[in-house]
């Protein structure tokens, strides 16, 4: 990580503006410009990058102190010192107002478990036999977790690797969940199929019917003979009683029509 690298994520975390960052700068009596800022800001593939020297990102650090926890009582005295991550780290550190406990606590955050005992190693002088050198990569995990604490998991920005590593880890999860659904989809289809079933015993009961069809069809069938026996019987007596009624003028008509007697 460089001076610009810094810089950048700091202002990323706290999403300070670049006339905010020259207000800041003030703290410690250091006038840069926003012109300035701005071209520290940019990425060193872009035109008109321009590198933070050192002296300035300890300036910087030194008024963001100032900035986040107000100035000390008292003339303030600043020593000369040699920029490297253990200096940055630290004074982060106290900037943000962190104990051991929060500190490890950010650095869980970012996936990176550390003892307290190597994190304190991390502040000693350099001629204690404790020391221990921060790199890159342990600074860069500080400030990643520094940046999802103020800023949130779905802000990666400033961190192109870890962002698309977390996407990558979604997108798996999200096809073994689909994978499983459609694994699970045949079991269902199954208990649709079983409706055929169903239809084949509906089918069966019309045939069930059938022996009562043929008990109407007999009961018709008497029906119709006892009504056509009725018929011939009404039938029959019709013309006994025609032929008794043709009989009776017959016998009416011999008694008027009487052959007269020989005294008439």
């Amino acid at each position: 990580m460089n001076n610009n690298d810094i810089i950048r994520r700091v202002r990323y975390i706290l999403d300070l503006r670049d006339n905010q960052i020259t207000k800041i700068f003030k703290h410690v009596e250091t006038d840069v410009t926003e012109k300035q800022v701005n071209l520290w800001l940019k990425r060193e593939e872009d035109e008109g990058y321009v590198e933070l020297p050192d002296e300035l990102l300890i300036d910087f650090l030194d008024a963001l102190i100032i900035e986040k926890r107000g100035r000390k009582d008292g003339p303030s005295v600043r020593f000369k010192q040699t920029l490297d991550n253990n200096l940055i780290l630290m004074k982060l550190k106290i900037a943000f107002h962190l104990k051991a406990e929060d500190a490890l606590a950010i650095m869980e955050l970012a996936e990176f478990k550390i003892s307290k005992h190597e994190f304190s190693a991390l502040f000693r002088k350099k001629d204690h036999k404790h020391y221990r050198v921060c790199k890159n990569q342990l600074l860069r995990k500080f400030m990643k977790g520094l940046q999802i604490k103020h800023r949130g998991m779905s802000h990666q920005a400033e961190d192109a690797p870890a962002a698309s590593a977390t996407v990558d880890a979604k997108a798996i999860n999200e096809k073994a969940v689909e994978v499983k659904a459609v694994a699970a989809k045949p079991a269902y289809t199954k208990q649709v199929d079983a409706k055929p079933v169903e239809k084949k015993t509906l089918s069966r009961t019309p045939a069930a019917d059938k022996p009562a069809n043929k008990a109407q069809k007999s009961d018709q069938a008497s029906k119709t003979s006892t009504q056509k026996s009725t018929d011939s019987k009404t039938k029959v007596e019709n013309k006994t009683s025609e032929a008794k009624s043709s009989e009776k003028p017959k016998s009416a008509a011999a008694s008027v029509w009487k052959i007269p007697s020989k005294k008439d």
